[in-house]
């Protein structure tokens, strides 16, 4: 099965750094699938090799409970690896999830702190929820299943500026 679309997070080193101040203050309270659709079209005697995945992100305040919500959404298609399969997957798994968060003093967290949290974090505590719906659902399906890969995130290296170019 190839994975080859499947490519680790690289996150600008900001964003890692803002997700984080949020990340030591947080505790999850509530992780819910709120929205799932699958479509499995024609199966032929070839199994299909071609995995494509995508993924998003967004946030909302519930500043009552001092709360946020992160909601998640995520797609997998397992394709034959030709042009037909580009525009027809064999399979297709969409997800949305909801998460909870606590945050202390939500009001003075600022939104692009949020928006990065939602980025690192979300994604982070998600994946585990959409591996083995992927998994359970393509078998459910009658198809073989994938195991995803585990989601790896890392900071951008650092744009490189040479000596020339830093000086006034």
């Amino acid at each position: 099965m190839s994975t080859e679309s499947v490519q680790v997070n690289q996150i600008d080193a900001e964003v890692m750094e803002r997700a984080g101040k949020i990340g030591q203050r947080v505790s999850i309270e509530d992780a819910r699938l709120v929205g799932m659709t699958v479509k499995l079209g024609e199966v032929s005697g070839k199994d299909p090799s071609l995995v494509r995945l995508s993924h998003g992100h967004g946030f909302r305040r519930l500043p009552a409970e001092s709360k946020v919500q992160v909601l998640l959404g995520f797609r997998f298609e397992l394709a034959h690896d030709d042009e037909v399969a580009k525009k027809e997957p064999v399979a297709s798994i969409e997800a949305t999830y909801c998460f909870t968060y606590a945050i202390p003093d939500l009001s003075a967290v600022d939104d692009s702190d949020l928006a990065a949290f939602a980025q690192v974090n979300g994604h982070f505590n998600a994946w585990p929820f959409w591996r083995e719906l992927v998994h359970s659902t393509l078998g459910r399906m009658g198809l073989r299943s994938v195991a995803l890969p585990s989601l790896r995130t890392s900071a951008k290296p650092p744009d490189v500026v040479s000596s020339t170019e830093a000086r006034p």
